[in-house]
């Protein structure tokens, strides 16, 4: 018996590429891997607020792998 996919246990995965001033992330729909948004935040503490903020807009099940 393996183990559960990403897909089985959530709904979406929030990938993440960072830099020194900005991050960026793309939602995908953990199922089939279709892009459900992406956006560029700075690395700042605000800009830390304004991304979690668009993650839970973005994802409004609560069920969201996150990997950097």
């Amino acid at each position: 018996m393996g183990r559960p996919l990403a897909a089985n246990r959530y709904a979406h995965v929030v990938g993440v590429d960072t830099y020194a001033k900005t991050h960026t992330y793309a939602i995908l729909i953990a199922a089939t891997g279709q892009v459900a948004g992406t956006a560029t935040f700075p690395t700042n503490p605000p800009g830390i607020v304004r991304t979690i903020d668009w993650m839970n807009r973005q994802v409004t099940d609560g069920r969201a792998l996150v990997s950097v």
